[in-house]
């Protein structure tokens, strides 16, 4: 049972795994039997102590339930049925999960419930916490004890003497007539006080045996009644291997040491209600079917087909509203990028396999050819070399991995999502062809790839290496030598260089460090021009021109958007004055004066960078870079996007000198020419230069003329590969004049 996350500014529809905390919210019905439940305990009449178990398995909702109870005991008090006026209740409240792995669990039970005596909300009377500082105090003192009781129980309360006013001689009798002196005062008390603990079976197994063992020696006392919540069969293996560790060994053992222990303890279980069948589906239905899916073309969501799938595979691991939030918060992660590129069933069924059976998700994505018809020749020639029988022995293994109570849900999944796989199980001798409309999952390979958009293939990265990849950068030139060796590998989509920049992106966050942000940014600054070119084609298909540019830009972004405001201007100017990425820089400019309602903006970016006075010195460093680089090295022109560079330089400063000096140079000389323009299109550079990167000083119909008067008298002394690039210099299309 959860929450909806009510930041609306986010894209992302998280919905966070807690409890409900809105007394209106009931999802499942819940609140009815809570009610139930904490009218009996108003209504309870005891000699000793009583206990009570809520049992659930995890996600259920049992933490919700408890608050339900919670608040039916406390403000809703007067709701309860019971015939007369309700007794004032005292509730207390421990979460021993919080303390898991860290301290002594029955240590920090006395300790957070006296803390909570002190809480402003909790009105009790002077002679009610001098009985519950005595009921504190004789947890403390019990580990001194030589009795049976004390070894029992006490162990674990080391160190509460520091904690208590109350002061003990440390005996068998003193403490016999402290708990006599307990259960008198507690026996005179008008209302009652109820000790709730949560989350008992996300302890360890020694820590749920210690949490039991100090109830076992505190619940005979009249008037204080527990309420925990837990998974019964977690609870009962841990007792179990405590106390008869031969047993938990044996395959014969039905666990009924374990049970009995719990039966000396808890008096009274109230099974969590099943959430009916009908119910879940709607609240799967209302909480994953989001604006998320609004927008998606209708042939990539069939209803019927869905219906059909949830009752006979999905639902085996749709069982509680855990699942159902973590299907959700999956699908808002993963689905936007793909979004009217996969099937919607397709989609949310590979996402139940991987959640669920993560080795079968692997399979799946490492051996395409046993689930889809590749039908390229190689596919063609591969599928011929595997022997059906080979076929049939793959398709075996994995259903025998899956278990018992899951295969027929499995199978009934996977043989609708993959035709090879029903062909294998039902022996039949045909497939049938998939519309291309509905994109399925086994249309073919490239689609198949889509539907593992975080899941790369072996030759590239998984997440968990893009992440540690990051964090392992210590200064700017680990990050440059890591794109330059990524760079040199190719992929299925391109270099790996551009899925590293591609896959830190979602990593960069108000959480990473603020020297790896530095490291990234002025590392950015520092990549060569060599490393910014257009990517090969790979698997026919050709990344867009300017993809690298675009991601180190969007790299640099989110860096600066996290780094902290007061630090900025002194990291960019460490950036430009040590860094040579002329492109990166002019990028930056144009996005930085934007922001503040500058060059084809008007409005004020209140996120900006920087401001127009801190910007200024930001230019002032490019402008001198530029003018030194382009004055001493004429192939300066040959920078990749050089025609933003030149535009922003003028736009810095009109008719600069030393930019018109260098046009002129190269203008003049025919060899400079040929050797920039040779050098911008053999290095495949993102932008080279092209007819009008010199506008406004020479237009694109002065440039075209230069180089075609320069080809034609040089054509015979020329090699290949300057004609070559001279000719597709000249077949750059003009730029589009906005009317």
């Amino acid at each position: 049972m959860s929450q909806e996350n009510d930041d609306s500014s986010k894209s992302m529809n998280i919905i966070r795994d807690c409890p409900v905390d809105d007394f209106g919210v009931d999802a499942f019905g819940y609140k009815n039997i809570a009610k139930e439940v904490a009218a009996s305990i108003c209504q309870l009449h005891s000699d000793s102590g009583y206990v009570i178990a809520i049992n659930g398995k995890w996600g259920s909702g049992k933490s919700s339930f408890l608050f339900y109870t919670e608040k039916y005991l406390t403000e809703n008090c007067n709701e309860l049925e019971i015939g007369r006026e309700v007794t004032e209740t005292i509730v207390f409240r421990f979460d021993p999960w919080l303390f898991s792995g860290h301290q002594d669990i029955v240590s920090q039970f006395f300790i957070q419930l006296q803390a909570q005596c002190k809480r402003p909300q909790q009105k009790i009377s002077k002679k009610t916490l001098k009985t519950l500082n005595k009921l504190f105090s004789y947890g403390s003192c019990l580990r001194a004890v030589p009795t049976p009781e004390g070894q029992i129980a006490g162990w674990g309360f080391t160190g509460l003497n520091t904690i208590i006013e109350y002061k003990l001689q440390k005996s068998v009798k003193s403490i016999f007539q402290l708990k006599e002196e307990i259960k008198t005062e507690l026996q005179e008390l008008d209302g009652k006080i109820v000790i709730i603990i949560d989350d008992i079976d996300r302890l360890t197994s020694k820590e749920i045996q210690e949490l039991f063992r100090a109830l076992k020696a505190v619940v005979d006392f009249q008037n204080i009644i527990y309420l925990l919540a837990y998974d019964k069969e977690i609870v009962i293996d841990a007792l179990e291997y405590e106390f008869h560790p031969a047993l938990h060994t044996n395959p014969n053992n039905n666990h009924r040491a374990g049970i009995k222990y719990l039966e000396k303890i808890v008096q009274f279980e109230v099974p969590l209600p099943v959430i009916g069948e009908y119910h879940l589906k709607q609240y799967t239905e209302k909480t994953i079917f989001t604006d998320l899916f609004y927008d998606t073309n209708s042939d990539l969501f069939d209803q019927t087909r869905w219906t059909d799938i949830y009752h006979k595979g999905l639902k085996q691991f749709i069982l509680t509203p855990r699942s159902v939030i973590r299907l959700h918060n999956s699908l808002e992660l993963l689905y936007p990028p793909l979004k009217n590129e996969v099937n919607v069933i397709d989609f949310i069924c590979l996402e139940i396999i991987r959640q669920n059976y993560p080795k079968l998700y692997n399979l799946i994505k490492e051996n395409h050819r046993y689930f889809i018809e590749d039908n390229s020749l190689i596919g063609q020639l591969i599928s011929l070399s595997i022997k059906p029988e080979s076929i049939n022995t793959f398709h075996k293994n994995w259903i025998d991995s899956i278990e018992d109570k899951d295969k027929l849900s499995v199978k009934y999944i996977m043989t609708d999502l993959f035709p090879s796989v029903k062909k294998c199980f039902d022996n039949t001798s045909s497939i049938s062809s998939p519309s291309p409309r509905k994109l399925h999952i086994h249309l073919n390979y490239d689609t198949f790839l889509k539907y593992f958009r975080f899941q790369t293939e072996p030759d590239l990265f998984s997440n968990t290496e893009l992440i540690e990849l990051l964090h392992s950068i210590q200064d700017p030139n680990e990050f440059i030598m890591i794109i330059s060796q990524l760079k040199g590998e190719m992929g299925r989509g391109g270099s790996r260089a551009l899925v590293f920049l591609e896959g830190i992106l979602p990593s960069i966050d108000e959480k990473t460090p603020e020297e790896l942000l530095k490291n990234i940014v002025i590392g950015c600054f520092r990549i060569e021009n060599k490393l910014i070119t257009k990517p090969e084609v790979v698997n026919q298909s050709v990344i867009s021109m300017g993809y690298i540019t675009k991601y180190i830009s969007k790299v640099i972004y989110m860096a600066l958007t996290f780094y902290p405001k007061a630090k900025r201007l002194e990291l960019l100017r460490e950036a430009f004055s040590t860094g040579d990425s002329f492109w990166l820089m002019a990028d930056g400019i144009i996005i930085i004066h934007q922001q503040n309602g500058e060059w084809d903006e008007t409005t004020i970016s209140p996120d900006r960078f920087l401001k127009l006075d801190e910007l200024k010195e930001i230019d002032k460093i490019f402008v001198e870079k530029l003018q030194h680089a382009f004055s001493t090295d004429v192939c300066a022109f040959a920078s990749p996007s050089i025609t933003t560079i030149i535009y922003v330089w003028n736009k810095l400063s009109p008719d600069d000198r030393y930019l018109v000096d260098a046009i002129e140079n190269i203008w003049k000389n025919d060899d400079s020419l040929i050797a920039i323009i040779y050098k911008s299109y053999e290095m495949k550079y993102v932008g080279p230069i092209v007819p009008y990167s010199l506008e406004p000083f020479k237009s694109d119909n002065e440039f075209r003329e230069k180089v075609s008067d320069i080809l034609e008298k040089n054509r015979s002394s020329l090699n290949k590969q300057q004609i070559a690039s001279l000719t597709d210099f000249l077949s750059t299309n003009p730029p589009l004049k906005v009317e």
